[in-house]
């Protein structure tokens, strides 16, 4: 979440009301599992996933092509089936890598979901745990996901443990306390910006500090996918941003931006460095240049609360603790430096409606 509801975790329980599916039944509940699991004791050795479900719509040198899947299988080192694996990845400009969204429907009946970059080639792509259900709520971590063999009939799936603490760097002095400006160049709409279903996709956007004028942050880009929703005011997006390549550290932010120069919020977590950040970024359009091919973005934090040096505050040194569910502990979270440049935009959580009474069951 962002803003004040950024902590929360849980299960949405979505039920589709009448044949005709024209109302949907949400209801929420709270993880009630005694201890959270580990994402590091979960992968373990690795995860194997078997393409038995996968359809590809176009191929893979098209740009705007999907890799779609349903029911694949993961098993674990030993060979045995510990899930299925759902998903949704799209081919960005170059051809490169896709962005991908997906979840692991374990057999214990707990869910994992992660979104993040995947190459188009045999090589890894650094993929954020976005969270979870029942002991699996509120999980953070760092998966590794490359293809096994050239025809893509298999995937490879490991766990990257946090870098040390002193090789990180901080959110707040990367992001300038205002931001990035991140250019469009490598951006490529499939459609237009009053068709919903358009989708606006990028690959290797350079970022600079401030505007387009700042410095250029070397080493650092930008990719992801937006879809033009059924209004064609907004899009549905996923985009990651690569701050550290070497290591992996990146943010992943998901949720909504509008088709115009308003504000859209999106929810964040990260791997590398970032594995277990909480917050938001706010994404507005700048300007248009030429045409709406080309946007550039300012980026601003809506955390309220992180830690400077990019890892959570009280965090354990050993690697399976500290960025795996539950890690954020409220008491940790009061400990980890405030941003200044965004102190006080954020709600309190004392001043928030509680998500469970927010909705307990909604319509």
């Amino acid at each position: 979440g962002t803003g004040c509801y950024q902590n929360v975790n849980g299960t949405i329980y979505i039920t589709s009301q009448g044949e005709t599916s024209e109302s949907f039944l949400l209801e929420y509940q709270a993880s009630n599992a005694d201890e959270a699991c580990s994402i590091q004791d979960l992968v373990g050795e690795g995860l194997s996933e078997a393409n038995v479900g996968g359809k590809t719509i176009g191929d893979y040198e098209t740009v705007g092509s999907k890799d779609l899947w349903a029911g694949n299988i993961l098993t674990d080192s030993s060979g045995a089936q510990i899930g299925l694996s759902y998903g949704d990845c799209t081919l960005l400009p170059g051809v490169a890598a896709f962005m991908c969204i997906g979840e692991w429907a374990l057999d214990s009946g707990d869910i994992v979901t992660y979104a993040g970059y995947s190459p188009n080639s045999m090589n890894p792509g650094h993929i954020a745990v976005t969270g979870g259900t029942g002991c699996y709520a509120g999980a953070s971590g760092t998966l590794l996901l490359k293809a096994a063999n050239e025809e893509y009939s298999s995937y490879d799936w490991n766990y990257q443990p946090k870098p040390e603490a002193e090789t990180c760097f901080s959110l707040v002095d990367t992001l300038g306390g205002h931001l990035i400006y991140e250019s469009s160049s490598g951006s490529i709409v499939i459609g237009d910006y009053e068709t919903p279903g358009s989708m606006d996709i990028w690959f290797n956007n350079s970022m600079y500090t401030g505007s387009h004028d700042g410095a250029l942050l070397e080493g650092m880009y930008s990719l992801g996918e937006c879809t033009l929703l059924a209004n064609a005011t907004e899009f549905m997006c996923t985009e990651q941003f690569v701050l550290n390549a070497t290591d992996g550290s990146s943010i992943v932010a998901a949720g909504f931006s509008p088709n115009s120069f308003e504000d859209g919020t999106m929810a964040i977590s990260g791997t590398g460095c970032f594995t277990g950040i909480k917050g938001g970024l706010t994404i507005t359009a700048q300007s248009i240049e030429e045409d709406y091919d080309y946007f550039s973005y300012e980026v601003k934090s809506t955390n309220e609360k992180e830690d400077a040096s990019g890892v959570d505050a009280g965090e354990e040194t050993d690697s399976s603790k500290g960025e795996e569910a539950g890690s954020n502990t409220e008491e940790e979270i009061s400990n980890e430096t405030v941003d200044k440049s965004t102190e006080g935009e954020s709600e309190k959580e004392g001043e928030c409606i509680p998500i469970e009474t927010l909705c307990p069951v909604c319509i």
